[in-house]
């Protein structure tokens, strides 16, 4: 609504006749917007903090300055932008909208303690002045490497086979990572690395490469954590088996050319066919016992 205040203003007309002078005033009224001009002369609002990037420790504390000039009438309010893009409303004016975040106003500025994880993301000192105005600040939270995972506490490989061993860490900022052997000094493999994980790769594995690999991680921040995992090399059950044929059908001198098994089921079936007054098959011999070599096998052994 518009207040209005009459003026008067005095005119002065002067007329000449003759000798005689006459004066003959005048009042004009004019209309003056007080509330207008007065809302002319006000300052607009204008933010001296600065948009800042601050890092804090996992647990620390934090406070984000929201200083402005000419703030006269206007609230002053103090956001958390979300990562989906949504906004939460922390503070308008003095007013608290979530307490258990543990966020306190002092003058113009926001104190954010027992900073979380979750906490990491930007923060909006805003009025809504036409247009609006606002700051926004940016929190990075820094916590402890950690080892997520490093594979089973024991793997059993193939002689001979190639193993790849996986590292993968966590934490703010990235950490450095690192392999040990229980031996002095790391057996040769390939090793490779990016942000969070990092592998290495053991060829040709032997009792040389055998044994329990560690894995560190390391930011700086709080101690450094590591895990463990074991090599065991086992021979594969091909060779074993081949082992043990040719050891009994392998074609030495003496040999019958037959699985253990076979051979054994030969002997039983001439034992069975042949006659009870017949003589013995000597080409044949048991599981248990071998047949005596001739003199003539002695002599070409």
């Amino acid at each position: 609504m518009l207040v209005f205040a009459d003026l008067l203003l005095p005119l002065c007309l002067v007329v000449t006749a003759g000798s005689q002078v006459a004066y003959v005033d005048h009042y004009q009224y004019t209309g003056v917007d007080y509330e207008e001009e007065e809302s002319r002369n006000e300052a607009t609002p204008v933010f001296t903090a600065k948009g800042q990037r601050f890092s804090v420790e996992i647990g620390g504390e934090i406070t984000f300055p929201c200083q402005v000039e000419n703030q006269g009438k206007y609230v002053l309010m103090f956001k958390q932008a979300l990562p989906d893009g949504e906004q939460l409303m922390l503070f308008v004016g003095n007013l608290t909208l979530k307490p258990s975040m543990r966020l306190s106003k002092v003058g113009n500025s926001f104190t954010l303690s027992g900073v979380r994880r979750s906490h990491a993301g930007r923060y909006v000192c805003r009025i809504e002045t036409s247009p609006a105005i606002e700051v926004t600040h940016t929190l990075d939270v820094q916590y402890p490497a950690s080892v997520r995972r490093v594979g089973e506490t024991v793997r059993q490989v193939l002689k001979g086979s190639t193993v790849t061993l996986e590292c993968v860490t966590d934490g703010n900022p990235p950490a450095a990572i690192t392999w040990s052997h229980q031996r002095a000094h790391l057996p040769p493999g390939v090793q490779s690395s990016k942000q969070g994980q990092s592998t290495i790769t053991l060829e040709n594995v032997d009792k040389h490469l055998e044994g329990t690999y560690t894995c560190t991680a390391s930011n700086g921040v709080g101690g450094p954590s590591s895990a463990s995992t074991t090599i065991q090399g086992r021979i594969p059950t091909g060779s074993i088996h081949g082992a043990g044929d040719r050891a009994h059908g392998g074609g030495g001198p003496g040999a019958t050319g037959l699985p253990r098994a076979r051979a054994a089921r030969s002997c039983s079936d001439l034992d069975k066919g042949r006659e009870s007054s017949g003589p013995p098959a000597t080409h044949c011999f048991s599981q248990r016992t071998a047949p005596p070599l001739s003199h003539h096998q002695r002599r070409h052994q």
